[in-house]
């Protein structure tokens, strides 16, 4: 049974914690949540910036994948 794709929604933040926004949601090619690396991959090709991934606030783990 094929896994079901993976959505990732980043949150941005400054390097002193104040809110941004967020960015529209996208799918990953990986779908393990807690693999971190795609999402990053994922802004920076479609966004054309830099980010660093602090923490998942949530995953749905039903799908399977880790």
């Amino acid at each position: 049974m094929p896994l079901p794709p993976r959505v990732a929604t980043v949150v941005l933040v400054t390097g002193d914690g104040a809110l941004c926004g967020a960015l529209p949601p996208f799918e990953v090619e990986a779908p393990w949540w807690h693999d971190a690396v795609p999402v990053v991959r994922g802004v920076r090709q479609r966004h054309g910036i830099e980010v660093t991934l602090l923490r998942m606030v949530d995953a749905d783990r039903r799908g399977g994948g880790g």
